[in-house]
């Protein structure tokens, strides 16, 4: 049992990957196709069914939205980000820049609300994606 994962989801070791007609030369050979993934018993609804509803955001609000895009800092070093459509409640925002571009980024901390974070960098100009997961259906 891998560690942190519900014992719901059992052992995804080889052997059940195997009983569920995956063999390691299908792994190796990359012949995985979908109709055994869907037999799979870690795929699909067959693992999902056993989560209950998901809740995030403060208040805590119900049906999770994904929202993701770019964004570039402006002369101050700093952008505010305006979701397309404002979340239920205060969402979870993340901010990631290309490895090779050695840029720092951070969310400033409180920053983060229902429509919209803030965006702070070194200099001006440096682009960034960014990804906010959060309540309310859009």
């Amino acid at each position: 049992m891998a560690d942190g994962l519900p014992s719901a989801l059992g052992d995804i070791g080889s052997e059940s990957i195997a009983d569920a007609g995956i063999s390691t030369a299908d792994i190796a050979n990359s012949q995985i196709t979908n109709a055994k993934l869907a037999a799979n018993a870690a795929s699909g609804t067959k693992v999902s069914a056993e989560f209950g509803t998901i809740a995030a955001g403060s208040p805590t609000a119900y049906g999770q939205s994904v929202q993701a895009g770019t964004g570039t800092l402006g002369a101050g070093s700093d952008v505010w980000v305006t979701f397309g459509t404002a979340f239920a409640a205060s969402p979870t925002a993340v901010v990631a820049t290309p490895l090779e571009s050695l840029q720092s980024l951070f969310v400033e901390t409180g920053s983060i609300n229902a429509g919209s974070f803030y965006v702070q960098g070194e200099t001006a100009s440096e682009t960034f994606s960014w990804i906010a997961v959060g309540s309310g259906r859009l």
